[in-house]
């Protein structure tokens, strides 16, 4: 016998098994040699070496893991068959509002798609290749739900479920370049352990489903202020907890349509905590009190909005040192110089008080400021010197400044350089929301022209001739009856002091005050304002009584100030007879006379015997209201 016949008889004998037996039955094999130095043992169990699992296992084996995932939410209903033959698809999610899966609570239905494999590479790489067929299709059927499962090859009720919802901004961005591959690798994400969690994640996909159009991913978003918004459904007491955990759709907004961009990542995302709004006031040394609407973030952050339209935002945070205000100066002037006052003290390391209690920033912090600011102006100095300015004018200050057009923006600027930098002595015309204001520079200073302070000194000069000296008149017979309906103050004292101070006995003079009683009396024609007619009666009663034209004028313009009153006293009536008679030649005093005595038909007499230009003269004037020109009389008016 050989060496090798020896050993061979040496070796035990045992039943004679099959593989397949061993491995169920986890035998024990001794295997070794009496007189050799190896003496080993192998166990061979069945999780080592693996169960042998067909597609058919693995694929129920999947869908079963999923339908014992998803029976745990009563608002989903699975469509799930199995070996399903439909391209691209495996059944559908519906998801409703309420349980019983009343069809009047559906909100939706998603289409999906499962792959399910027992290779552990899944598990290790968190990625699956997908068709680009596969891809173009979900893309055209608005997007899927595609679910990934890991079935254990030695315990097939042992499942792992990953999920990706791919909506169309998400497919777009996966075949960007790539479309001309016959797959692409994706990554997924480990599904919610809890399924009324991942409800919410089904509830985003059917949001989003009605935003991303084809229309709306072809357009590209054009350059300018971007302005982003996220779209997500999550748990209505804690909407932050599912961007923690799950990626969102980012869209652009143009107009009313939004433009899918992308997906932001919870690790792109950091969460604020915020504190409820809360009513405050708040003030600076210079400003006035105003009221707030604070919160607070991060616990260190103090955010304020105020302002008559919360227009204003501060931020402070003591711990960096940093100031943030950020306005559209909306509001009133008033509105505006506080706004203006309170963030020059903070600028200059003023103290904030919130509710009396006082905020000191460090003497190292900075203001950053945005919004309407422009470095190069003094926007305090200037909308203090307005306010000064439309005050002393009278004018309201009830308007927008911001909401004025360029013109009257315009015109109120102009009007402040004046204001700042007089030149010479003059009156300066502004038309500003439908006031006419007159601005009077005298001896370097700018006054309105009806100041108490400069009623005495306000005066025109006519020159008499043959080298007399000047004839001192009111400025004020300067004006005529448009500026008056438009001023927005009218010093009516001052005006007849001033007529007062002038030398009334001079023709010169006398015309003067005429004119104005008769711009006085045209302004009441366009307002009816009674105030109008009296101060015209009390300038015309400064006139010396004289026997001469422009006291006759005088007397004619007192009479119609009455007839407009409807009652003509007695002896103003027997003054105009005794005018008739005395100036029976003079057919401007017989024309004027005859109207107010209200002889009509002696008017149109005269009328008609006019020129063209003296009855386009004669109808100007205000006393030709109670005119009534017969037809035959009546001048050509083309």
């Amino acid at each position: 016998m050989t060496h090798s016949e020896k050993n061979r008889n040496r070796i035990p004998k045992h039943p004679k098994m099959n593989f397949e037996t061993c491995c169920s039955h986890g035998i024990l094999f001794d295997i070794g040699f009496k007189e050799g130095t190896i003496h080993q043992k192998y166990e061979i169990r069945k999780a080592e070496l693996g169960m042998k699992l067909n597609q058919k296992q693995i694929e129920e084996s999947g869908i079963a893991g999923l339908k014992q995932y998803l029976v745990k939410c009563p608002l989903i209903d699975s469509d799930l068959p199995t070996n399903d033959k439909t391209a691209s698809f495996d059944g559908s999610l519906t998801l409703y509002s309420k349980p019983g899966l009343a069809k009047k609570d559906m909100k939706g239905n998603i289409p999906i798609q499962i792959k399910s494999t027992t290779s552990n590479n899944v598990k290790k790489t968190k990625k699956i290749s997908i068709s680009t067929a596969d891809l173009r299709n979900y893309y055209n059927q608005n997007g899927v739900i595609y679910f990934v499962i890991y079935v254990n090859p030695n315990e097939p009720s042992e499942t792992h479920i990953f999920v990706k919802d791919l909506l169309r901004i998400d497919i777009k961005e996966i075949m960007e370049g790539k479309d001309h591959q016959k797959s692409i690798k994706v990554e997924v994400d480990d599904i919610d352990e809890s399924v009324d969690d991942f409800r919410y994640v089904l509830e985003t996909f059917l949001h989003n489903q009605d935003f991303q159009t084809k229309h709306s991913l072809e357009i590209n978003p054009e350059d300018g202020d971007e302005k982003f918004i996220m779209r997500w459904v999550g748990e209505p007491a804690n909407q932050t907890d599912f961007l923690e955990r799950h990626s969102v759709p980012i869209y652009k907004q143009d107009g009313n349509m939004n433009i899918p961009v992308g997906r932001v990542r919870p690790e792109n995302i950091r969460v604020i905590t915020m504190s409820e709004e809360t009513t405050v006031n708040i003030k600076t040394a210079n400003s006035k009190t105003m009221q707030g609407k604070k919160q607070i973030f991060d616990k260190s952050i103090m955010k304020i909005r105020f302002g008559e339209w919360d227009e204003n935002s501060i931020e402070l945070n003591l711990e960096k040192g940093y100031i943030k205000f950020d306005t559209k100066l909306r509001g009133s002037i008033d509105n505006i110089i506080d706004i203006l006052k309170l963030v020059e003290d903070l600028e200059n390391g003023g103290s904030l008080f919130v509710d009396d209690i006082e905020l000191l920033p460090n003497q190292n912090n900075s203001v950053i400021k945005t919004g309407v600011f422009d470095d190069e102006n003094n926007l305090q100095e200037y909308f203090t010197d307005l306010k000064r300015l439309l005050l002393l004018n009278k004018v309201p200050l009830d308007f927008e400044f911001f909401s004025l057009s360029d013109s009257e923006r315009t015109v109120l600027t102009q009007m402040v350089n004046r204001f700042l930098a007089p030149g010479e002595d003059s009156i300066d015309e502004y038309d500003f929301a439908g006031y006419r204001i007159y601005c009077l520079t005298l001896d370097k200073n700018v006054f309105n022209i009806f100041d108490d302070k400069v009623i005495d000194k306000v005066a025109t000069f006519v020159d008499p001739g043959n080298d007399s000296e000047p004839i001192r008149v009111s400025i004020y017979t300067m004006l005529k009856a448009d500026s008056i309906v438009r001023f927005p103050y009218i010093n009516y004292k001052g005006i007849q002091k001033s007529i007062k101070m002038s030398e009334l006995n001079n023709d010169r003079v006398k015309e003067g005050i005429n004119l104005l009683a008769f711009q006085f009396i045209k302004a009441y024609d366009q307002k009816l304002n009674q105030d109008f007619l009296n101060i015209a009666l009390d300038i015309l009663n400064e006139i010396p009584i004289a026997d001469d034209r422009n006291s006759v004028f005088a007397v004619m313009n007192k009479a119609q100030i009455f007839k407009r009153r409807k009652k003509v006293p007695i002896e103003l009536i027997s003054e105009l007879l005794k005018i008739s008679e005395d100036y029976k030649e003079d057919s401007l005093i017989q024309f004027g006379i005859n109207i107010l005595l209200d002889n009509n038909e002696r008017a149109n007499q005269i009328f008609g015997q006019l020129s063209e230009d003296e009855k386009e003269n004669y109808l100007n004037m205000p006393i030709s209201i109670f005119f009534n020109e017969e037809i035959d009389a009546l001048p050509s008016r083309n």
